[in-house]
């Protein structure tokens, strides 16, 4: 019946996986013996670290058809695992993304949003997926990553470069994807609580299981905050006294289902549910200033209520052995309330607007093995954004809606057992109402070599595009002239494993060439417009190593390197750069105690471009140094009391200029599982 529904779905023939010599993985955050192949030497010394059994991950959910590669992702691609996540203390997405080579959080602005930029791309050409499901604000097209919880994630892919045309539209940069748990045979719970000085509290509860063949994981959250302490050399402002960020606090909670039923080994399928509910304070800019669309009138501003429920059905079957069919279908609404003040004593409300926020989508994907060495696959995505904002106070209303498709082809040819080649083709069509029409095509190619089982080779170029989103299109004074940005980009790497695969080293260089970007002007009567402004070439490199030393001790470490260059329309050219080296040390003895260092180390600054109505603004050089730690002892089987201390060295620094960062904070904790 799975098999029935999916095969009426699909539109033209589907992918499937090639069969090819096993190779080493691709540089991961935390990569589990279970996903490596190497040498008994080699797991050995990495058995030791293996927790227990962990929940299986929600693979219904990955967007590309049949689990992986078998010579490893054709882009690349940095992975953070559910130990990872606890190891960090991350409370949610964005804390977990802090320290992922050549990412960068920016944290804070009108909204305080926390967002990612990477290789010279802005947060909003970063794309996030939760399950295969796109995250994100239909009008301004992008998320907060401050408020995706981190209760039910199993890990989290950041895959960079042209990536793969099942992916979707608008995947012109950076993809996160973002996937969760289900339940496993032995019925697990797991308890996670901690307490910072300034009445930080944080619960988890997490449950799930298995009963022949139906699946279930539940998870619940709450989290309580007065705020975060600066600082001790923080200079104070008018509009920052005190060493106490002002206006900083927080509630939120969450609560999400995972539901599935295994009808075989290959005919799968699952429902997801989940709510979550926030009230936050919008800290503001310590100097006073307003850089955004709407002027100094985002200030002083808090969010009552910022909500999100979503539903999603996902399927997963195989026909004939040789066709992989799978899909999903998915409702996403969130809504916010804005409320605006006349000053920094937020004493009386001087204006209050609601947005809601409603995405319909749906994608089929298929992979068909034609013959042993050929693989096709092709797919369809279709959404549609709806966009309500109420004002509250002059009792006005707007409203905007588009829809998007997409259909993609791709091919994966592996004419010898070390050697994959991919070629694809994407087409996207915006329907932006008025009939109005935006399209683009998307060619995208690749290779991957394994020349020595320790050695592997990559490279991928595509020239991708991201369609202007409800904003663009009609803030302001509309412009449904926009065209869509495009990016050429190309990445090419070496992963090289040493010592029975106990050191990895991997070096990645990659340029983007972005043209037609989407930037707003300020015109007469403080009016804006979104034209097609700028375009910019930004070129790095990402180097790496990964060692496991002994059974006991392991680190990590990696440096990134992005240059530059962009023009804008009538304005002189401008150039920026960008380094940042991360590196962790993590320690697990046989008596139960577990350590974990992360050094971070950023200096220069990513950002090209924002308001574009006055010559271009670059932000502040940064240059910040950051160190986290966390130690643990397992008390009992399954109880782990910690202590977690974030900004050890109390460095005052501003990744947003304005807006100050945590200074050191304490966090006491247990991990429970039963």
């Amino acid at each position: 019946m799975l098999a029935a529904v999916l095969s009426a779905s699909l539109v033209g023939i589907c992918p499937g996986p090639v069969p090819a010599a096993p190779s080493t993985s691709a540089l991961s955050g935390s990569a589990r013996p279970e996903d490596l192949t190497i040498s008994t030497e080699g797991k050995q010394a990495l058995e030791f670290i293996e927790e227990e059994q962990q929940p299986e991950l929600f693979l219904l959910g990955e967007l590309v058809p049949s689990s992986e590669q078998p010579l490893g992702p054709t882009s690349s691609v940095y992975e953070i695992s559910a130990q990872d996540i606890l190891d960090q203390n991350a409370r949610n997405v964005a804390d977990a993304l802090r320290f992922v080579p050549g990412l960068f959080l920016s944290v804070g602005g009108g909204k305080n949003p926390s967002s990612a930029v990477s290789r010279g791309l802005s947060a909003r050409q970063t794309i996030v997926f939760i399950d295969g499901r796109p995250v994100y604000d239909p009008f301004f097209g992008d998320v907060d990553l401050n408020n995706l919880p981190i209760d039910n994630v199993e890990k989290i892919k950041i895959v960079k470069g042209a990536v793969d045309a099942a992916y979707g539209p608008n995947a012109i940069g950076t993809v996160i994807n973002i996937v969760t748990k289900r339940g496993t045979d032995s019925p697990t719970t797991r308890i996670t609580t901690s307490y910072e000085a300034h009445n930080s509290q944080d619960y988890w509860l997490q449950h799930g299981g298995k009963k022949g063949g139906f699946n279930y994981f539940i998870t619940g959250s709450y989290r309580l905050s007065n705020g975060f302490p600066l600082a001790a050399d923080f200079a104070p402002t008018t509009a920052q006294r005190t060493a106490f960020r002002e206006h900083s606090g927080y509630e939120k909670s969450n609560v999400s289902v995972n539901l599935g039923y295994d009808f075989s080994a290959k005919d799968r399928i699952a429902f997801q549910a989940g709510y979550y509910s926030a009230a936050l304070d919008n800290p503001v800019n310590t100097n006073l200033q307003g850089g955004s669309r709407l002027g100094t009138g985002l200030n002083f501003t808090e969010f009552p209520a910022w909500k999100r429920q979503y539903l999603d059905l996902y399927g997963t079957t195989t026909v004939w052995n040789r066709l992989e069919l799978r899909g999903n279908a998915y409702y996403d609404r969130f809504s916010n309330d804005l409320a605006f003040y006349p000053d920094q004593s937020f004493s009386q409300n001087n204006g209050l607007s609601r947005d809601l926020n409603d995405v319909y989508g749906a994608n089929v994907q298929g992979a068909l093995d034609l013959v042993k060495t050929l693989r096709l696959k092709t797919g369809m995505f279709i959404k549609q954004d709806r966009h309500r904002r109420e004002d509250l106070f002059l009792g006005s209303q707007e409203q905007q809606e588009s829809l998007t498709t997409d259909f993609f082809v791709e091919t994966e040819y592996a004419p010898v057992s070390n050697l994959l080649l991919t070629a694809g083709l994407s087409y996207d069509l915006l329907y932006a109402g008025g009939g109005r029409t935006i399209q683009s095509y998307n060619p995208r190619g690749s290779v991957v070599y394994q020349p020595f089982i320790s050695t592997r080779l990559h490279a991928a170029l595509g020239d991708k595009s991201r369609l202007p989103r409800l904003l663009n299109l009609f803030g302001g004074i509309g412009n449904p002239e926009l065209k869509p940005e495009r990016n050429f980009s190309v990445d090419a790497g070496v992963e090289q494993s040493f010592w029975g695969d106990r050191i990895t080293l991997s070096a990645t260089g990659f340029r983007n060439k972005l043209d037609d970007v989407i930037a707003f002007v300020r015109l007469p009567g403080n009016l804006t417009q979104d034209q097609n402004l700028t375009s910019l070439l930004a070129q790095g490199l990402e180097t790496g190593v990964i060692a496991t030393v002994t059974k006991a001790f392991s680190l990590s470490a990696d440096y990134t390197y992005t240059n530059i260059d962009f023009e804008s329309r009538g304005q002189a050219p401008g150039s920026t750069f960008y380094h940042q080296v991360n590196s962790r040390l993590m320690y697990q003895s046989p008596i139960g105690v577990s350590g974990f260092v992360q050094v971070s180390y950023i200096d220069g600054a990513p950002f090209t471009f924002a308001d574009f109505s006055s010559p271009t603004r670059l932000p502040s050089h940064i240059n910040l140094f950051l160190v986290n730690a966390k130690v643990s002892y397992e008390l009992w089987k399954g109880i782990k009391p910690y202590v977690a201390v974030e900004n050890l060295l109390d460095a005052n620094y501003e990744r947003n200029p304005g807006f100050p960062e945590p200074g050191r904070r304490v966090f006491f904790g247990v991990n429970a599982t039963f």
